[in-house]
């Protein structure tokens, strides 16, 4: 074999130079949210109220992506418990800061949110505590049918059940020898 040669490696002024994000697009996003906001106060504050699920989102790399699942949900719940409130309350066409200004509209979705960590941290553990329980239950319950057979049953069962006293395996031990 011989040693690989210096010429197969890039040279340093051939690397490519790194990617740099791109900042267009998300400066035209922003810039597109805010003048629908000026036109329009409900998708303003509908793109405040999801932040929590797009940091969520961006945030969360697991696999089955357990956190993002249930914050997003709880957070588009409450999100519509808020635009069923300020619909009700403003009616229609509101002025941009009345969507702002009500503290429900906050509590709600970002809440919820919360709510939705809280329980994504608090279900595993919720469950295996009632899994543990249904367990000793069941255990219970096997023991205390076994005793009630033994009663019943008597003391031949118990006996095939311990195996041979130890005086009768002494026994056959010897017998065999």
């Amino acid at each position: 074999m011989t040693a690989p040669s210096h010429e197969d490696k890039p040279q340093e002024s051939e690397k490519p130079p790194p990617k740099r994000g791109n900042l267009v697009l998300p400066i035209l996003i922003t810039c597109l949210v805010i003048l629908a906001g000026l036109y329009s106060p409900w998708i303003l504050f509908i793109s405040f109220a999801l932040l929590p699920s797009l940091l969520i989102r961006t945030i969360d790399k697991s696999h089955k992506r357990a956190l993002s699942f249930s914050v997003t949900g709880l957070n588009v719940t409450g999100l519509m418990l808020a635009l069923q409130h300020s619909y009700n309350t403003y009616g229609p066409s509101p002025r941009p800061g009345m969507l702002f200004e009500d503290w429900i509209n906050w509590v709600l979705p970002f809440g919820l949110a919360w709510m939705g960590v809280l329980f994504f941290m608090a279900f595993p553990v919720f469950f295996a505590t009632v899994s543990e329980i249904v367990l000793q239950r069941k255990e219970r319950r096997l023991k205390a049918q076994q005793n009630l057979l033994l009663k019943s049953w008597g003391t031949q069962l118990r006996q095939r059940i311990a195996g041979p006293p130890e005086e009768d395996k002494d026994k056959t031990k010897s017998a065999k020898d």
